[in-house]
Order: structure tokens, then sequence, then C-alpha cells
């Protein structure tokens, strides 16, 4: 089966996920929001606490008299004197006069500090610079004395819309505004990432129901549309295993079923008394026996792969020296070799001295795999051979080279999928599960397996033994194309 990877590089064409923006700025977007409008909120109000929007005269004065507060202290001779720092809000020109009439504090440029000011002098300024404003007047207690006397002048409302200071219920009206067009910014995306959420949530519903056939997509946000992609991805990969699964269970129906009836046949021959003669009776015999062992190899095929894909493979790791190890692999080739009128030839030296953890069972399963494989697809009469070879960081390469008509480039990798029975020149018999079970009992050594060129232009099946310090598997040596 294809790796999830290769799945998300062949199968998904490119989505513009550059142009959706990403979950975390939406949500980032949205949390912005949700601390920003409460502050405006809490400044409109303070705002309106403090004076500035303040409405009538009772408040106007109260607002007044706190800046005064503010402005003004004893000094250390117990005199009136301006506190330093202070700058009177923009809302509020004040004049504030000591007990003997002289301004320590003045906003109105006409009565700088030092000058003698009145009641009169300060009202008759204040008619002139606004129209229709407020004009209040008090004392400036302090330690319980009476220290001065403080004049505010204030603009009322329509002389504040003049001065552009705007209406204070327009004010706080365009701050709500401005929070209700968030509010529902913020709903109408979380409305979208829902809806879109709720696309995936049904389509895995659907594929968990066996609907393979709808197409899985989605936007809102980068991840969103990944995770869309992710999905169409396992459900055209669940798509082809299912359809891959069922030509193969077509296929091998049939291939079952051929040697069925040819031993039926010879066994009806002999019934029939066809077979008479000894010789022909012979030829009869190692025919069914042909027939059985391939039945039987294909049967044991299918027991493999189903306790594969159940899990009731248990690897039974033990310390092995990989040179004896190999050389018996090697020695059982050359027999099966030498049954099919093969020539064999295998270099194992580079294998001397190499000791690894592994499953002498399974991996001589694997062996046997890429033997008969090689031997398949190989010439009759043609030459196999094997021969280990050093690689780049203390790895291994054992190469497993035929002589058949190879792989064609676009399928090597295809050629261990399950099922899978390659096209053109690697058609023939067998289930289309020897190198994908090969392939998986290496990998679960953490050694690996891939298809090239042979020299002589066949098949090289090479294994990777990474090092001892590799944590990835090796290219083999590029061979000569035939």
């Amino acid at each position: 089966m294809r790796r999830t990877g290769e799945i998300m590089d062949k199968a998904v064409p490119p989505f513009h996920r550059g142009r959706l923006p990403p979950l975390r700025l939406i949500i980032l977007f949205v949390a912005i929001a949700s601390i920003v409008l409460p502050a405006l909120l809490v400044g409109a109000i303070v705002a309106m606490n403090q004076g500035r929007i303040s409405q009538g005269p009772l408040m106007r004065s109260i607002a007044a008299l706190r800046e005064v507060r503010r402005a003004v202290q004893l000094d250390a001779a117990g005199t009136l004197a301006a506190r330093p720092g202070y700058a009177s809000p923009v809302w509020l020109d004040l004049v504030i006069a000591d007990s003997e009439g002289r301004v320590v504090f003045s906003t109105l440029p006409s009565l700088p500090p030092g000058i003698a000011a009145g009641l009169e002098s300060v009202s008759g300024i204040a008619a002139t610079i606004v129209p229709q404003a407020s004009f209040f007047s008090d004392v400036v207690e302090l330690d319980d004395r009476v220290a001065g006397t403080w004049y505010a002048i204030l603009p009322s409302d329509s002389a504040r819309a003049v001065a552009g200071e705007g209406e204070p219920l327009l004010q706080i009206g365009g701050q709500l505004l401005f929070a209700l067009v968030a509010l529902l910014m913020s709903i109408a995306v979380a409305a979208y990432l829902a809806a879109q959420i709720g696309r995936l949530e049904r389509a895995a519903v659907a594929i968990a129901a066996g609907d393979l056939e709808t197409t899985v997509s989605a936007g809102g946000s980068r991840e969103i549309a990944r995770l869309a992609d992710a999905m169409e991805a396992m459900r055209s990969s669940i798509r082809e295993d299912l359809g891959r699964r069922s030509r193969f269970l077509a296929a091998i129906s049939h291939d079952l079923r051929t040697p069925l009836t040819s031993i039926g046949g010879y066994l009806e021959a002999i019934e029939d008394g066809l077979a008479s003669d000894p010789e022909t009776l012979s030829r009869y015999v190692e025919t069914m026996k042909e027939r059985t062992r391939v039945l039987e190899e294909r049967i044991q095929a299918l027991i493999e792969f189903a306790r594969m894909e159940t899990g009731e493979w248990r690897h039974r790791f033990e310390p092995l020296p990989l040179g004896p190890l190999f050389e018996g692999f090697a020695a059982t080739a050359a027999e099966e070799c030498a049954l099919e009128g093969t020539t064999f030839a295998s270099e194992l030296s580079a294998l001397s001295g190499r000791e690894e953890r592994a499953d002498r069972a399974l991996l001589g399963r694997a062996f046997e795999n890429l033997v008969a494989n090689a031997l398949r697809h190989g010439k009759k009469g043609g030459k196999l051979c094997l021969k280990a070879r050093a690689g780049a960081g203390g790895a291994l390469v054992v190469d497993i080279d035929d002589d058949g008509p190879g792989i064609p480039e676009l399928e090597r990798e295809r050629a261990f999928e399950a099922f899978y029975r390659g096209s053109g020149a690697r058609e023939g018999e067998g289930s289309g599960l020897g190198l994908h079970i090969a392939r998986s009992i290496l990998r679960g050594h953490g050694w690996d397996l891939i298809a090239s060129a042979s020299p002589s232009g066949g098949a090289r099946l090479s294994i990777l033994i990474p090092g001892r310090s590799t944590e990835s598997g090796l290219q083999p040596e590029k061979s000569k194309e035939a």
C-alpha cells in the first residue's frame, strides 16, 4: 500500500492554500476584537465619569471642582500655588486666584499668573470666548480653610458641537456601532468555520459508512483546506485499495480455479484409463504435483498477507551474524536455481563480521519471495546473482540481480504495492504479494527494499541494511542500463 506522504504528493493536486488565511490568524483577529471592543466601551464610561461628556450644570461644576483640586496645592508657607506638571483638559478653561486675588493658575492668555483677577474680569472674558458657555465660580478650600477662588468656563453642548467636540451620545453610539459590527463579523467567521468543519464531519461519516464516491472539499482556512486534502487523499486511497482488492480477488479466484481444473482433468483422464502406460501416468502425476505446488504458493501468499494485515506477525529478534545467515539463504537459492536450470552466483564477503538483531524465519521468508520473483521473471536457463557490498556510513547493501526484462522505471515503486501485478514485461504468474510482503518484513527490521536496473538490464532488488549510526536508508549504486 502507498505511504501517506506519497499519496499526498501524488494524489492531491496543489491547493491554493497560500490565498487562505491560517486558522491562527482568524482566531487572533477574534481575540483582538474581544479585547479592543470592551476597552473602547470602558474608555467611553471612564470619559463620562471624568466629566468630559457630563450633562447638566451640577455635573459640570463637580467636574470643574475636581480639576481645581488637581491644579493647585498649598506650598510650605501655606500659600496657594500651582501644582507642577498639571495641564488642564481641553474642555475646560480655568483661572485660580489666591486669597489676595492674584492669579496662581490660568489657561487664559489675557490673565497670566501674578496678575490681579476678580469675578467681573473673568466673567467678562468668558462672555467673549464661546457663545452659550457655562461659567462657574467658587472658593478654593484646602486643609479646612479658604485659600482662594476659582473660575471655570465650560462650553455648552451646542458650543461643543461648533468646536468639534461632538455630541456625547453620538460618541457612545459610534462606539456601540463599532462593537456591533465586530460582534457580527465574529459571529459570521465562527459560523463559516463551523459550516466548513460540518462539511468535513459529514464527509467523514460518509466515508465511514462506505461512501467512497463523494469528493471531500472544504475551505475556510489554510488548516481546514489541508485537512480536507488529507481526507480526500484518504478517500482516494481507500477507494483505490478496495478496487485493487476486488480485482485481486477476481484474479486469484481465476488463478486458483485454473490449477484445480487442470488437476481435475488429469484425474478424470487417469480414471478413464487414458494413462495406462507407466510413462504417461508418471507425466500426469508430475504435472499434478506442479499444479499442487502452484496452489500451495498462492494459498501461502494469501495466508501471509492476512497475517501481516491483521498484525499477527510477531518478530522474534535475536543476535544473528549476517555472513552465515545470508550464506544459508544463498545455499537454498542455489538449490532452487538448480531445479529451474538457472545459474546462481554469490559474493557475500562484505557481510563478514557484521551482526544484527533479526528474525531468522521472517528474513528467510522475505528472501524466498525475492528469489522466487527473480526466477519467475528471469530468463529460462539464465543467471541469478547475489552480491553484498558496503555503503556509506557503515551501511550494507545486498543486491539480487536477474536477467529478465526488468521493471520499468515508472513501475518500480508500485511493484511493492499489495496485489500489484506489473504490466507489459512484468505480467505473468504470481499473486502480486511477494514483493509487498518482503518489503514489509525488511522494514519491520529497520531495513528497506528498493528496485532498480541490474547491469544485465534485468531487475535489481536491493536490501538496504543501515549502519549503526545511520537513520535513513541508502540509495543503491547506479548500474548501467542495458
